[in-house]
């Protein structure tokens, strides 16, 4: 058996008096010289306390009086070395004697049949290197026992926060599942039971502690064979600096309460500048916590099956441009309306056109009566069109017309409705926790929102959580990972997180500065990271039932452009299609039909191709015979009168070549002479109004300069030459 040994005999107590007074009297003599308001020294040396004084002890001076002592220095009284201390009054140079228990026989200290023998030093100035002469281990052995090493014993602080550290009775707890932990100081359970207020289910000094900190926990305990007690920090803070020193989980570590903090502690610069943290073991960062709000439908419902484009393309170019190639091409058409009458439609217009399209459109029970087979054909195209239409609106509305589910989407920490509230009418409102790494984030980097979200604080995340599910806050702002535990926890699936993380951090374990299990647990870690071990605790205690990520991915959108865009490109290759029959159909009237009726005497046979051709032939070819003789004397006289009219105009045409001839430089009057019928006095052809139509030979050779003869042979050959025109 081994242990350590120092002198506590009453020679060697005796001996350290001269030592303390000595120091006492170095600190004062400090605090004399120091330049300080003398109300200050005197606060310190009057500590107002007594034995009789019941309740913690009050001093205030105390703490800044300390300082003074330790920073003496002084020579030892049992040694050459200094005598100094640490920062936290610890005593720096230590000397501890390493005792062997032996058998009787050699030593100086007896016990019994045994006997304590120094076998080594330890001095603190060279901790990591000692000198130990033979060790004699139980049964004369020279070697150690084999077996489990013995345990070591770790004091660790915690603070709860669901899912790393869950609170119930401690009877729920059990040898594989949660640890007891103390929630009350020590000094609390001087006259306590520890045994029988453990197995109280209404306890509220121990309770059983679970979580994905408490089974990491464990899984460090048997790996680097400890043993602990968990225990409360007793102000129930975080760590932050309140009124210039640090509070809650952050100051027990600083004045060496406990050996470790294992909770959800997030990692900051603050906090790494007095204690010191492991590698994280689980990421973080800040997100918002906002309130479903249900059972609303939106009063634009009906417009939100298309996206604005969608819309502008349907309503203002779709349907302008359908009407108005309906318009065109009925125009254009030789078979479509004629605008000078009136059908059973009414007058030909644009706005009936533009009608037309708007009742297709909307699937109104309107008769239609386009005569032209390319009218209908790009008619029939719409009303596919609007069949797609309508059929994906339809699908499409039922989504946007179901109760609502609407809440605040900001975009991260610094949305305009955080960072200016005064902006949204109401003011928005949200808040945190005080004293911990989200309240400090923010009052670094954004003072002024933290100073306005001051008066929005709660103590607890389930006090926020509870202000934004009841409506008493818009947001809160706190660690994602805990807040998307929340939220898959929730009962009513009412609340989510929103917004990008802000400010990436981890959690870590902290220890106090220096600590030797750092590493230890630090190579953990990585065993644990590398192994899964971390992604299946932290699957198996964030997994919640609400899951808003899924719901948002499969709601509703409008439909964009791009995603019917086929029923456009089908609308417009019907318009193409029109075009082109449109070309075909002046062909037909203009070149095929009247050959197409020659070829087939009989329209009748045309039927079996199509109807309208065979009646655009059959009304050609009545056209025709309207104008055509009926009898056999009526064909000679049209044969006799065609030979009449070829000679007459070839006499024309020799008059003109004489007219050119003579510079005639009248040309009125030989225009006159020469206009055709349309153009010219209808009295010229009717001999009733005077000889040969107004005219003479006189007049003729007076105009013109002809002599009698050509006068009178011009003026005959003109008269001939229009009757015949007139009779043809």
């Amino acid at each position: 058996m081994l242990g350590v040994h120092f002198p506590t005999d009453t020679l060697a107590l005796i001996r350290e008096i001269n030592t303390a007074l000595s120091v006492f009297s170095h600190g004062l003599n400090n605090l004399y010289l120091d330049r300080i308001p003398d109300s200050e020294k005197l606060e310190m040396l009057q500590p107002n306390v007594s034995c009789q004084d019941h309740g913690a002890v009050k001093w205030p001076g105390g703490r800044k009086l300390h300082k003074y002592l330790a920073a003496v220095k002084i020579r030892g009284s049992r040694s050459d070395q200094d005598f100094e201390f640490n920062n936290d009054g610890s005593l720096k140079n230590v000397e501890l004697k390493v005792m062997n228990l032996r058998p009787r026989g050699q030593g100086m200290v007896e016990d019994g049949a045994m006997m304590w023998e120094e076998i080594g030093v330890w001095k603190s100035l060279n901790a990591e290197k000692i000198n130990i002469k033979d060790i004699v281990w139980p049964g004369n052995a020279l070697k150690p026992p084999e077996g489990v090493p013995e345990r070591r014993f770790l004091t660790i602080t915690f603070l709860e926060e669901p899912p790393y550290i869950n609170l119930s009775p401690p009877t729920a707890c059990s040898s594989t599942k949660g640890a007891v932990c103390q929630m009350v100081p020590d000094s609390h359970l001087a006259t306590v039971n520890i045994t029988e207020e453990m197995k109280n289910p209404n306890s509220t000094m121990f309770q059983c502690c679970s979580g994905f900190c408490v089974d990491l926990l464990r899984k460090f305990s048997a790996d680097l064979s400890f043993d602990y007690a968990l225990k409360r920090v007793k102000d129930g803070q975080w760590g932050g600096i309140q009124n210039g020193t640090w509070n809650g989980l952050v100051a027990e570590l600083i004045k060496h309460e406990t050996d470790m903090v294992l909770t959800s502690l997030k990692i900051n610069s603050g906090r790494e500048s007095v204690i010191d943290f492991s590698i994280p073991f689980l990421e973080t960062g800040i997100t918002i916590l906002v309130s479903k709000r249900t059972g609303i439908i939106s009063p634009t419902a009906f417009l939100e099956p298309f996206d604005f484009a969608s819309w502008m393309l349907v309503v203002v170019v779709t349907v302008q441009v359908a009407a108005t190639s309906i318009f065109l091409f009925e125009w254009l058409s030789p078979h479509g309306y004629n605008m000078k009458q009136t059908h059973s439609q009414g007058r030909f217009s644009y706005v009936r056109t533009l009608w037309l399209v708007w009742v297709v459109l909307f699937k109104a029970a309107v008769n239609v009566d386009c005569p032209q087979e390319i009218i209908l054909l790009l008619q029939y195209i719409f009303a596919l069109f609007a069949l797609i239409f309508l059929a994906i609106y339809t699908a499409n509305l039922a989504a946007f017309m179901i109760t609502r589910e609407e809440y605040y989407d900001l975009s991260g920490v610094e949305d305009i409705r955080l960072s200016n509230p005064y902006s949204h009418h109401p003011v928005f409102r949200f808040g945190t926790i005080p004293n911990g790494a989200t309240d400090f984030v923010m009052k670094n980097n954004f003072p002024e929102m933290h100073m306005y979200m001051k008066k929005f604080s709660r103590k607890t995340v389930k006090e926020g959580t509870m202000a934004v599910k009841s409506g008493a806050l818009d947001a809160f702002i706190y660690d994602a990972t805990v807040l998307e535990y929340l939220v898959g926890q929730d009962d009513e699936c009412n609340i989510l997180t929103v917004g990008s993380w802000y400010a990436m951090t981890g959690y870590g374990l902290a220890f106090p500065k220096s600590s030797k299990w750092i590493p230890m647990f630090n190579e953990y870690l990585m065993i644990y990271r590398e192994n899964g071990d971390l992604e299946r605790l932290q699957r198996f205690w964030f997994t919640g039932a609400c899951k808003p990520g899924e719901r948002k991915r499969s709601s509703s959108k409008p439909l964009a452009l791009a995603q019917f865009m086929s029923a456009f490109i089908l609308l417009g290759s019907g318009a193409c299609v029109s075009v082109l029959f449109l070309i075909i159909e002046h062909f037909y009237y203009r070149y095929m039909r009247r050959w197409m009726g020659n070829f087939c005497i009989d329209h009748e046979w045309w039927n079996l191709v199509s109807l309208s051709m065979a009646t655009s032939i059959r009304k050609d070819k009545e056209s025709r015979e309207e104008c055509a003789c009926k009898n056999p004397n009526c064909k000679k006289r049209l044969v006799t009168a065609e030979r009449d009219l070829k000679l007459a105009q070839a006499q024309v045409e020799e008059l003109k070549i004489k007219l050119q001839a003579l510079d005639c430089d009248e040309p009125s009057v030989t225009d006159k002479l020469l206009d055709p019928p349309s153009s010219r006095d209808l009295r010229f052809v009717n001999p009733l109004h005077g000889e040969y139509g107004g005219w003479t030979p006189e007049s003729v050779q007076d105009e013109i300069g002809f002599d009698s003869a050509d006068s009178a042979d011009f003026l005959e050959a003109r008269v001939g030459f229009e009757e015949i025109e007139t009779v043809l």
